[in-house]
């Protein structure tokens, strides 16, 4: 049984998630320097991220789709990662 819960905790997933891009206060982030951001999390963290193309507009502006690609801990601690820095 504890084999299959280090196997579970290892195993490669794929989670979907929106992150701002482009806010509305430009002053805050432009988009190169978001994806930067994201794309240096990715590393130190360990996981895949790539974008699907999507896109949309919540009120605070525009957010894109990304995949991540990576353990649920590796994704977590990225998710963790990027909460800090924004």
């Amino acid at each position: 049984m504890e084999n299959e819960l280090t196997n579970n905790k290892n195993e490669i997933i794929e989670k979907a998630d929106w992150f701002l891009i482009h806010a509305n206060d430009s002053e805050i982030l432009s988009g190169k320097e978001a994806k930067t951001m994201l794309n240096n999390a990715a590393v130190l963290t360990n996981i895949k991220i790539h974008s699907t193309g999507k896109t949309q507009d919540t009120g605070f502006g525009l957010e894109e789709e990304f995949i991540l690609t990576g353990t649920e801990s590796d994704i977590n601690s990225f998710l963790a990662k990027i909460n800090v820095n924004y």
